[in-house]
């Protein structure tokens, strides 16, 4: 499902692992439906250019990457 913020103080509010997806994160070397995350996990994709801002990188549970091929 896909959720919709007025702003970040709401991602706080909803006791959610935020998961920052950036190239320069901690590279998940499996699937990621097969990943052992909490079931209440979000992930946060940002542009390709800028990512994500530093306010929503500091609410994060850690930063990942996705394995390219």
């Amino acid at each position: 499902p896909i959720i919709k913020i007025s702003s970040l103080q709401d991602l706080k509010t909803l006791n959610l692992n935020i998961y920052a997806m950036s190239a320069d994160g901690q590279v998940l070397n499996q699937d990621i439906k097969k990943a052992d995350l909490p079931k209440n996990s979000i992930f946060a994709f940002g542009t390709e250019r800028t990512g994500i801002s530093q306010e929503l990188q500091e609410l994060s549970t850690a930063t990942l990457a996705l394995k390219m091929n």
